[in-house]
């Protein structure tokens, strides 16, 4: 299952879920301030 964190999702809940074998992306780590609408399309294209 594949995941897309927004910002305010807690590092540490990203940490544990991926030891936990689930595909997160994080913006905070990729593309930090990118806006809401950006966010959005790339859930929208399962990036």
């Amino acid at each position: 299952m594949r995941f897309l964190s927004n910002e305010n999702y807690p590092f540490p809940s990203i940490s544990l879920s991926r030891k936990k074998g689930y595909d997160v992306k994080s913006i905070a780590e990729n593309n930090h301030g990118i806006s809401d609408d950006q966010v959005i399309n790339m859930a929208l294209k399962k990036i």
